[in-house]
């Protein structure tokens, strides 16, 4: 069963991730398709833990709809 500890969640890994890679590869040296792939990357990984913790919300207070 899951916890409610497991509905916590937060950014600041990712971000920090992004902002790492950003620091050892300045824009001026990114492509447009690169800039396009880091923030698709970003927004998938961040609708999928979305996703998750929304579902796992809604199998433990037993929700009929989301």
């Amino acid at each position: 069963m899951i916890d409610a500890n497991h509905l916590n969640f937060s950014f600041s890994g990712m971000k920090s991730q992004v902002y790492n890679y950003l620091q050892k590869h300045p824009l001026e040296s990114l492509t447009e398709q690169d800039i396009a792939d880091i923030c698709r990357e970003f927004s998938e990984c961040v609708s999928d833990i979305l996703v998750r913790k929304i579902a796992w919300a809604a199998e433990m207070y037993d929700c009929k709809t989301i």
